[in-house]
């Protein structure tokens, strides 16, 4: 897959009728960079910033200020990408943080699979917008090789989209991080995996700390696994990273020998 296209809107329509107690039919989020966020305090943020930041629309798709409402609606349109969410899913769709499998149709291209991991409350969306930083700033040269691509951050409010409600200061903003949907997580422990598997994962591992990333949750549950072309993995979950410059490359690094010593290498 190359390198995704930087959409400015993101909208997302979902299984109502599959999905008893879910009333939100469709979403419509905006792009937000994330090298311009505010330092994250993840221990007791004041998240007062977030609403700012989901209620900062436009500017992005229309450069032309003098354009027409109807020439920037048009933009808009085709500068937006059009997701839509799968309804068997492995996670609680009712949860205040879950991740759903969606598919992109952009004809003629073929379908693309995205994974739309969401903070549907204000102070869950720091922890999920310093995942995002970690791929944009951090991350960004392994994407697509030892972690999934990054289609971008996005917010916008509960009440706007799926309701047609004014947006006022009560309305809840929330955000969701898409990414390249790799496949399931390893449903073994890494001790039962052969020793070339569970080296190759610690290899990737060792890329990313590399990029002076320390993943912080390294497990299982946080390994993708896929054949359709080849059997490989991607390393996901950083909204625990830390920053790690050990400068004693990988074979001397306390961390990930510690690492190698849990998968039983």
């Amino acid at each position: 897959m190359p390198s995704p296209p930087q959409h400015q809107q993101l909208r997302i329509s979902f299984p109502v009728e599959n999905w008893p107690g879910w009333d939100i039919k469709e979403l419509s989020l905006t792009r937000f960079e994330v090298d311009f966020a505010p330092t994250l305090d993840l221990g007791g943020c004041d998240c007062s910033w977030t609403k700012a930041a989901a209620a900062k629309k436009g500017g992005h798709g229309v450069s032309n200020s003098a354009a027409s409402p109807r020439e920037k609606c048009l933009a808009m349109a085709r500068d937006a990408l059009n997701v839509k969410v799968d309804a068997a899913t492995h996670d609680d769709y009712c949860s205040d943080s879950p991740i759903f499998h969606g598919v992109a149709v952009s004809k003629p291209s073929p379908p693309i699979h995205l994974a739309l991991k969401f903070a549907l409350r204000e102070d869950l969306i720091p922890a999920l917008l310093h995942e995002a930083h970690m791929y944009s700033a951090h991350l960004e040269r392994v994407q697509g090789r030892v972690v999934p691509y990054s289609w971008g951050f996005f917010m916008g409010f509960l009440c706007d989209s799926s309701h047609g409600a004014a947006v006022d200061e009560d309305s809840e903003p929330i955000a969701c991080l898409v990414l390249e949907y790799w496949g399931d997580a390893l449903p073994i422990r890494f001790d039962h995996l052969e020793k070339g598997v569970r080296v190759h994962i610690l290899n990737k591992l060792g890329e990313i700390h590399r990029c002076g990333v320390h993943h912080g949750d390294f497990a299982e549950r946080n390994v993708l696994y896929s054949d359709k072309n080849g059997v490989d993995f991607r390393i996901i979950d950083f909204d625990q990273t830390e920053p790690h410059m050990c400068g004693q490359g990988d074979k001397e690094c306390d961390v990930l020998r510690q690492v190698g010593r849990d998968m039983g290498l």
